[in-house]
Formats: structure tokens, C-alpha cells, sequence
């Protein structure tokens, strides 16, 4: 296994190597074709150079275009400085009538705004680029006032404005000068032209005549540019000393290199791209030739943005490479320069490279680095065929990557839309403030400037707004966690009275969690006093039929007595013992019914013969205790689902209760009710001891309605049967009215 895994990483290594290595054979191809495209460059640039091919023309078309542009940004910058920085184009050259108040439109307005912006641009771009691009000399002379312009040092503009008719002995000093005229009434005049044929003079003039390159501005209105008026009073010389002061020295390299891209490095380029992705599709299926971990754990929107960022630099590459061919090491400037000069100066003690050397091999790098780029992601677009389209789109994109998360989040959303509940009020208070703000900004947006100068003040009070919200937000929490604070130290008499906005859902919760934990205390109170009870109650029930059995097994110990007294005290045990046999089976019947373990097995149980079988049952201690009882029954029959013998027990124990506690010679009342689809018995008599108790502490466990305890019972009876009613899905309650004693018992006919 270790071995078939050392010569699987022995075979991607070497892959890596191969792809290296004819990568970068290909980049060298590339740059050794430099010396042949910059023979075909030279030639196109000859070409250009011919009268012949018309880029001659265009240059010097561009050339007189910018001394037009210089004419009126001169005279515009002259008339600023004669006191009057705030002047704009439109005061000088546009008719003051076309601004009155009969011709004032929203059309001349905008024209005119247009007109300005096109004069700043011209006065900008002249003043940066002519000088430098033209290497122009100007002289500007104001013949009203005597003011002069001028970018020169040289004394010759000035002779050749004083004396024109002389200017033949600057022919040695420049190649073109020219003495250029405005009359007062804003005729144009050109007495000395030198350096360009009298053709591209008379173009100058007739841009002059016409507002030619005012016309060619978009959006100009050519019956406003008739009425745009020439500078007057004017005089401009203008000079350049370059051979072919007509090109222009900015754009030169730019034409350079797209010479150079003409003649072949464009389609090298392209070529060596086609090489390295046909690579790609005839190697991409050797596993020993795959992609490394770094390389594919890239998406392929990494590597499409690596290919766009190629395609956006090739103009820079370019560049950079037309330079490299003509020698020009350092003239690209910049970070490439700045690399060179700092690698040569690391490695001039131990190699001494040339520029030449460290340009091409730089060169040759940039290469290698874009066929990289290109080669992988094809490769990685390659994996389509290996692994699916399907599993490509989740493994292999960044989109498919995002896409559950996108999905997830788009749909949560939506959902969060639709559970948008617009009858909530804050959410109408929400969108009713959103909707003041909006129809408030968009009021403002109509006003301009004054609009921004209104949205100080209007910030300034949602400011103020926001920040009294937030202090009162601020003040209801801190009321909502002393709360908190004080519950959490036991105090749950706390009360919250005032209105908490936003917090009062919490504040009500939190009024339930306090009445809920008050009410868990008086529980747990009530619960150990029941403990309490439950204790001395059992303690005493039980002591006191075991007091007498111990006492009565001791007298029967006695030898001396007789067989009578023998036989009375064996009928007390047998009383006693019973007694507490019954205690007993009352706590356990107690216990299985409290914990509802209990086994149901549920009939149709007829309650009245039911009933009737109880009281025959019990018809000796009724007649004992000489109470009558009188039962009143329905007309239907009270037919429900229950365990007949729970049932049993549970009026077994009523009729007992009554048989105990009601006086001799009174009546008891089993009234059995069948309305509605539900089934009432109430078991009603007279107490023959006062009921000064309530309803709830007489159905508690071991509560008998004798508090002096002297009758019999185990204080379980009515728990008993409380537990029983609910367990078959009843309802039990007791009602007390003076002395009146009244159970009452409902059930549903349908089947628990």
C-alpha cells in the first residue's frame, strides 16, 4: 500500500514537472518571437510615415484641433486674470441678449451649462497636455490692455509678434511657428504661417469660420453655436522645435505598441493560450497529470477571474513587451522597473546580469504565470468529463458551493415576508414611520439645494427622535432587570406598573413566571403542611387501634381472668385489628389511585342499579345509623364506560361518609341526573358536625369532618374518591351550604 502510494505521488510529481517544463518552452517561443514582430512593426510604422497612408494627415488634423482648443482657452484664461476670476466662458463668448429675460428657456440654460463644461475641458486638457505632447510654445497678447500669456523663457515669441515680417530667421530655430490674429470685430488673420503647407492654414481658418469642433460636441444646439463669438482684440504666437511636432509624444507609445500588437504579438499571444489549453484537453485525463491540492481546491470562478484579469492587463503586458523588444528596459516605469533595478542590485556580486537577461526573464515568468492560469482552468473545466456535470457544479463552483446557503437564505426570507403580520402594531407603527420618512426625503429630494440645506435640521431631529426612543427603551429594560434582579433574590411581591412600550409582552410574561413561582411556593408550603398532617394524622390512626391491641394481648397474658372476659377482649382485638386493616387498605388503594397506576377495565355500568347494589350492601349499617335515604333517578337510564368495580368504591365511600357523619333520623339525597350527553350524581345530607371547613381541605388526604378524630375513618375516603372520578375521566367536587353536605360527581356517556 505505502508503496503504491509513493510511486502515485512519484508520478504526480513528474506530471508537474512535464507541465513546467513545456510551459515554459512556450513562453520562451513566445518572447524569441519578439526580434521578428518588431520587424514587422518597423515596417507598419514606415508605412504610417508615408504622406500616402493619411495617418500623417490625421496627426496634423489633431495638431491644428489643439491649437483651435488653445485659441479660446488663451483668451478665456487672459480675460480671468484681468480681474475677474469668477468669469465663466458663457460671459465672454456667449451674446448677452440670448440670456434676457424674453429668450431665457430651459433649452439656452442647458446649452449653456453644455458650452462651459466643454470650455473647461478645452482649457484643462491645453494647458497639461499641449505643451507637453506638442512641445508648443505659446504667447498670448490681450491688445486692449497689453496682457501677456506665455509658457516660454525664450525672447523669440516676443520678436515675432513685435516683428512679424522677419520671422524667416527662425526657420533654423523652430519647425513650425505661426503668428495668428483676432481683430476687433473678432476676424481672424494668419499673416505668418510656417512649418505646415497653406492647406492645413486654411483648415484652421475655416474651423474658425464654421465652430467646427463646437458642432462636433454632443449635445450642441447649432442655432445657439452660430452665435458663439470669436476672441478680439487677439494675438497668439505659437512655436514648436520637434521635426514632427505634429505627433503627439503622449500617444506615441500607445501607437508603438499597437504596432507592435498588429504585427504578430496578438496572435502569438492567442497562439500560446491554444497550446496550453489543447495540453489541457489531450493530458487531462491522466491521473498522474491532474491539478495539485492548492490548484484544485480553487473554484472555477477563481480561475475565470484569473483568465479576465489576463484579458484586462494584456494592454499593460503589451506594453511592457514592446518595450523589452526595442531595448527599452526601463522606460516602462513603475513596479516592473522598480523589480529589475532591485534584482539587479541583489545579484550584481555573485551574477552579473544584464538588463537584458533580467527583463526577458521576467518577461518569460509573466508568461508562464498567464499559460498557467489558462492551462488550469481549463483543466478545470476539463473535470466536467470525469466527474459530472451535476457533482462539478457542487464540488468544483463556488456558486454550487453557495447555492444551498443562498437557497436556505433566500427562502428564509421570503418566509420571513409572508410571516410579516401587517395587523401586529408595531409593525404598523414600523411602516407608518417609514412611510412619513420616505414621503419627508422624497419631498426634500424635489428642493435641490435646498433641499440639502433642509435635511441638516430634519437630521438633526431623527437624531434627537432616535435618541429619546432609545432612552426610553433604555430606561424600560433597566426597570424589566431590577425586576429580574429582585425575583432572583426571592422577592416575588413585585409589581411593574408602568407602560414598558416595546418590553411590555416580557413584563406580562414576567408577571405570569412571578405568579406562577408564588403559587409553586404556596404550593410547597401547603405541600409540607399536608406532609406535616399527613404524619401526625397516620401517627395517630395507627396508634391508636395498635395502643389497644397491645394493651387488650396484655390482659389476655393475664392467667387469672376468665373465659368471658377472654372472649369480650378477643372481640375488641378483632375490632382493632380490623380497624387498622382497614386504615391500611385505605393508604394503599390512596397511593395506586394518586399515582394513577391503576388498570381500568371499562363496561357499560348501569349507575342506578349500580347505586342500588351499593345501598344493599350496606343496608345494616344504614339501618344503624337510622338515616334515610332517599333516591331520585332519571327517566332514561344513566348508561356510561366505566370500571364497575372502582366505580363501587367510589359510592361505597360517599355512602359511608354519609352513614358516619349524619345525624340519626335525618335524610340523604343520591340524585342521579342524564342531560346532554353527560351523567351528574349528587349524594346530598346534613352534617351532624359543623362544617367548618372548605371544600378543597376536606377532599385533602387524611381530613376527616370529625376534627376531634373520635369517629372511625382513615380520613382517605373522599381522596379516594376524587383520585377514582378523575381516573375514569370524571369530575368530583364537594359544595358546602351551612351544615348541607353535597357531592357531586358528572361523567361524559361517551367512552373515555
Amino acid at each position: 500500500m505505502d508503496t503504491k502510494l509513493k510511486n502515485n505521488s512519484t508520478n504526480r510529481m513528474a506530471g508537474r514537472l512535464l507541465r513546467f517544463l513545456l510551459i515554459a518552452i512556450i513562453g520562451i517561443v513566445a518572447v524569441s518571437a519578439y526580434p521578428q514582430i518588431l520587424h514587422k512593426s518597423s515596417d507598419l510604422e514606415q508605412q504610417q510615415a508615408n504622406p500616402d497612408s493619411g495617418v500623417i494627415d490625421g496627426q496634423k488634423e489633431q495638431f491644428l484641433q489643439s491649437l483651435y482648443r488653445g485659441n479660446y482657452s488663451l483668451y478665456w484664461d487672459l480675460n480671468q486674470n484681468s480681474g475677474n476670476p469668477t468669469l465663466r466662458p458663457s460671459d465672454i463668448f456667449l451674446p448677452k441678449p440670448l440670456f434676457s429675460n424674453e429668450n431665457r428657456s430651459e433649452y439656452i440654460e442647458e446649452f449653456t451649462a453644455r458650452f462651459n463644461a466643454v470650455m473647461d475641458f478645452w482649457q484643462h486638457d491645453f494647458f497639461r497636455n499641449a505643451p507637453k505632447s506638442y512641445g508648443l510654445e505659446y504667447l498670448a497678447i490681450d491688445n486692449r490692455t497689453g496682457k501677456k500669456s506665455t509658457n516660454s523663457l525664450q525672447r523669440s515669441l516676443v520678436e515675432l509678434a513685435e516683428q512679424p515680417q522677419e520671422s524667416s530667421q527662425f526657420n533654423d530655430t523652430y519647425a513650425f511657428y505661426a503668428f495668428i490674429v483676432y481683430q476687433p470685430d473678432g476676424t481672424m488673420s494668419i499673416p505668418v504661417w510656417h512649418g505646415l503647407d497653406e492647406s492645413k492654414k486654411n483648415a484652421l481658418m475655416l474651423m474658425e469660420l464654421n465652430n467646427t469642433l463646437f458642432a462636433e460636441e454632443r449635445g450642441a444646439e447649432r442655432q445657439y453655436i452660430a452665435q458663439i463669438a470669436p476672441p478680439k482684440s487677439f494675438t497668439i504666437v505659437y512655436a514648436a522645435k520637434a521635426e514632427q511636432f505634429y505627433v503627439d509624444q503622449s500617444k506615441a507609445p500607445f501607437m508603438q505598441s499597437g504596432n507592435f500588437n498588429d504585427a504578430g504579438f496578438l496572435a502569438v499571444y492567442w497562439l500560446s493560450i491554444g497550446c496550453v489549453m489543447l495540453m489541457a484537453l489531450l493530458l487531462f485525463r491522466f491521473s498522474w497529470y491532474a491539478t495539485g491540492n492548492v490548484a484544485a481546491k480553487i473554484p472555477l470562478e477563481g480561475w475565470i477571474l484569473g483568465m479576465l484579469g489576463t484579458a484586462l492587463l494584456y494592454d499593460h503586458f503589451l506594453e511592457w513587451s514592446n518595450e523589452i523588444a526595442r531595448g527599452n528596459y526601463f522606460k516602462t516605469g513603475g513596479a516592473v522597473s522598480s523589480l529589475l533595478i532591485w534584482t539587479k542590485e541583489i545579484t550584481w556580486n555573485l551574477v552579473p546580469l544584464s538588463e537584458s537577461v533580467l527583463s526577458h526573464f521576467f518577461n518569460v515568468a509573466a508568461w508562464m504565470l498567464i499559460l498557467y492560469i489558462w492551462h488550469l482552468g481549463a483543466l478545470s473545466v476539463l473535470q466536467i468529463a470525469n466527474v459530472g456535470v451535476r457533482r462539478y457544479f457542487r464540488e468544483f463552483m463556488l456558486l454550487g458551493k453557495w447555492s444551498r446557503r443562498i437557497k436556505h437564505m433566500v427562502r428564509s426570507n421570503i418566509l420571513a415576508v409572508k410571516r410579516l403580520n401587517l395587523s401586529d402594531p408595531y409593525t404598523k407603527h414600523i411602516a407608518k414611520i417609514l412611510a412619513v420618512h420616505f414621503a419627508i426625503i422624497t419631498a426634500i429630494s424635489f428642493m435641490w439645494l435646498f433641499g440639502i440645506i433642509l435635511l441638516i435640521p430634519y437630521a438633526l431631529f431623527v437624531f434627537y427622535v432616535l435618541r429619546r426612543y432609545l432612552n426610553k427603551i433604555r430606561s424600560n429594560y433597566a426597570i424589566l432587570f431590577n425586576a429580574t434582579r429582585q425575583m432572583a433574590e426571592k422577592n416575588l411581591e413585585i409589581s411593574i406598573d408602568e407602560d414598558l412600550g416595546l418590553f411590555n409582552p416580557l413584563k406580562e410574561e414576567l408577571q405570569k413566571i412571578m405568579d406562577g413561582f408564588k403559587r409553586a411556593v404556596d404550593e410547597e408550603i401547603k405541600s409540607q403542611k399536608t406532609k406535616s398532617d399527613l404524619i401526625t394524622n397516620v401517627s395517630h390512626d395507627l396508634k391508636t387501634p395498635v395502643t389497644a391491641i397491645i394493651t387488650y394481648v396484655g390482659l389476655l397474658q393475664n392467667e387469672q381472668i376468665s373465659n368471658e372476659e377472654k372472649r369480650a377482649y378477643i372481640d375488641i382485638l378483632n375490632a382493632k385489628s380490623q380497624r387498622l386493616q382497614r386504615l391500611i387498605d385505605d393508604l394503599f388503594e390512596f397511593t395506586r389511585t394518586a399515582s394513577g397506576n391503576v388498570n381500568l377495565n371499562l363496561v357499560d355500568v348501569d349507575l342506578m342499579e349500580l347505586i342500588r347494589q351499593v345501598q344493599v350492601e350496606l343496608s345494616d349499617s344504614i339501618a344503624d345509623s337510622r338515616v334515610q335515604f332517599r333516591l331520585q333517578q332519571p327517566e332514561d337510564k344513566a348508561v356510561v364506560p366505566l370500571d364497575s368495580e372502582k366505580t363501587y368504591r367510589i359510592f361505597e365511600n360517599l355512602f359511608t361518609n354519609v352513614i358516619k357523619y349524619s345525624p340519626p333520623d335525618s335524610r340523604a339525597y343520591i340524585e342521579v341526573q342524564n342531560k346532554d350527553g353527560r351523567v351528574t350524581v349528587i349524594v346530598k345530607n346534613v352534617s351532624s358536625f359543623e362544617l367548618n371547613f372548605t371544600p378543597e381541605e376536606i377532599m385533602e388526604r387524611f381530613v376527616r369532618g370529625d376534627t376531634s378524630r373520635h369517629t372511625e375513618g382513615s380520613g382517605l375516603g373522599l381522596a379516594i374518591v376524587k383520585n377514582l372520578v378523575e381516573l375514569q375521566g370524571g369530575s368530583f367536587r364537594i359544595e358546602l351550604d351551612g351544615d348541607l353536605f353535597k357531592a357531586i360527581i358528572q361523567w361524559e356517556t361517551q367512552p373515555v
